[in-house]
C-alpha cells in the first residue's frame, strides 16, 4: 500500500492489520513524519509535489511519475481538507482567498493522488476528507472530484445515486468521539468490472451506533498511566484563559448563538471532534474539576490518541503542540481498518 499525506499513520495502522507492507509514503509535516518514523521505523518522503511536477509546478508525464513512485495495490490518503472544512472555508472566504479546488496552496494537491494513480494503476484508492467536503460550493467540488477520479479509470463506492458517492461515517459507532468524515472507495473499473460478475458490488462496512454508547469516561479511565490529580496537575487550562472561556460563552448566550466551549459536564457521553487547534486553548473539549472546583483541563495526549483508536503504546512526541494538532489531523484508525479489511476481502480472497 501507499501512504499519501500519511499524517501519523492511521491508514498505516489499518493496511497492516489486514497483513500490508508499505511501497511509499509522502508527509510534508516534519513532526508528524518523525512521529511515523518512531512508530513504524520508516521515515516517510517529504512534499509529494517533488515526485508529481517540475519545479514550475506543472505536472510530470505519467512515464516520469511511474520512474519515481513505486507500484502499490491500494493508495490511501487523508488529502489535506482545509480548503473544503467549514472553518477552512470561512478563514479564506474573510481573507478574500481562493478554497476547494481553486486553492492553490493545497486544493490542487487532491490532483497529485490521481497523477499517481494513473501512472502506477493500483488496484483500488481510498480516500478520506471532512464531512463538508459532501456540500462544499453547493456539492460541485464532490461532483467535480467524482468526475475526475472516474475519468482517471475508477468506479467509487458507495455507488453514486444522483446526490452522494461517498460514505459519512461517525466516529462514534467504533469508540467515543462524534467524528464525521467523508471516506470514498475507488476500484479501478476493469477489476471491479471482473470482481463483480463473481462477487457482486463492493459494498461499504456499515457503521452503526452502538447499543451500548461509547463514553469519554471510559477512554479516560484507559489512560492510567496518571493519576487523576496528576492530570488535572499537568493539563489544566489556566485560570485566566477559563475566565476567559466563560466571558465568551456568556457573550455567545447573550446573542443566543451556538458557540460554547465544550465543558465535558456528562463524561457518558462521546468527546466532541479532536481537532488540530485544541492545543491552543482546549475549548473543544474540557473535562470539568469537580474535586477542587478549580479549571477544567484539557484531554491527555494519551486520551486523544485513544479517541483516534490508537495502540495505548504508540510513541507521542513529548511537547504538547504537535501531539495534539497530530491526533487531531488523523483519522480514526478502527473506522480505516473496518473499511481495509473489507476492501482486502473483496480484492484478494
Amino acid at each position: 500500500f501507499m501512504d499519501l499525506f500519511a499524517g501519523i499513520g492511521g491508514f498505516h495502522l489499518a493496511m497492516s492489520s489486514q497483513g500490508g507492507t508499505l511501497a511509499f509514503a509522502s508527509e510534508s509535516d516534519t513532526s508528524a513524519r518523525i512521529t511515523y518514523a518512531m512508530n513504524y521505523g520508516i521515515v516517510p518522503f517529504g512534499d509529494i509535489r517533488t515526485f508529481t511536477r517540475h519545479a514550475n509546478g506543472q505536472p510530470l508525464s505519467v512515464q516520469e511519475i511511474a520512474k519515481r513512485v513505486p507500484r502499490s495495490d491500494i493508495i490511501t490518503a487523508g488529502f489535506p481538507c482545509q480548503p473544503f472544512s467549514q472553518a477552512g472555508v470561512s478563514s479564506r472566504n474573510f481573507h478574500g482567498l481562493d478554497h476547494g479546488l481553486r486553492c492553490e496552496a493545497q486544493g490542487t494537491l487532491f490532483e497529485d493522488i490521481l497523477l499517481i494513480a494513473r501512472a502506477t494503476r493500483p488496484d483500488a484508492i481510498v480516500l478520506e476528507n471532512v464531512r463538508n467536503l459532501a456540500s462544499h460550493d453547493k456539492g460541485k467540488t464532490i461532483r467535480i472530484i467524482r468526475n475526475e477520479i472516474e475519468h482517471s479509470g475508477y468506479q467509487i463506492f458507495p455507488d453514486w445515486t444522483g446526490s452522494r458517492n461517498w460514505a459519512v461515517v461517525d466516529s462514534r459507532a467504533v469508540v467515543a468521539q462524534r467524528r464525521k468524515r467523508v471516506y470514498m472507495v475507488c476500484i479501478r473499473k476493469d477489476l471491479s468490472l471482473a470482481l463483480e460478475r463473481k462477487k457482486g458490488s463492493f459494498q461499504m462496512p456499515t457503521f452503526e451506533n452502538p447499543k451500548k454508547p461509547f463514553t469519554l469516561r471510559d477512554i479516560i479511565e484507559e489512560d492510567n498511566e496518571l493519576s487523576n490529580d496528576e492530570k488535572f496537575n499537568r493539563f489544566s487550562i489556566s485560570p485566566l484563559l477559563w475566565q476567559s472561556h466563560q466571558r465568551r460563552d456568556a457573550n455567545h448566550e447573550s446573542k443566543n448563538n451556538g458557540f460554547r466551549a465544550a465543558l465535558m459536564t456528562d463524561l457518558n457521553q462521546p468527546a466532541p471532534t479532536l481537532v488540530a487547534r485544541y492545543y491552543k486553548d482546549g475549548k473543544d473539549c474540557l473535562i470539568p474539576n469537580t474535586t477542587t472546583n478549580g479549571p477544567p483541563r484539557m484531554l491527555t495526549p494519551t486520551e486523544c490518541g485513544l479517541l483516534q483508536t490508537f495502540p495505548k503504546n504508540f510513541w507521542i512526541p513529548k511537547a504538547k503542540t504537535p501531539a495534539y494538532k497530530q491526533f487531531g489531523n488523523s483519522i480514526t484508525v478502527e473506522v480505516a481498518r473496518q473499511i481495509a479489511q473489507q476492501l482486502t476481502a473483496y480484492l484478494y480472497t
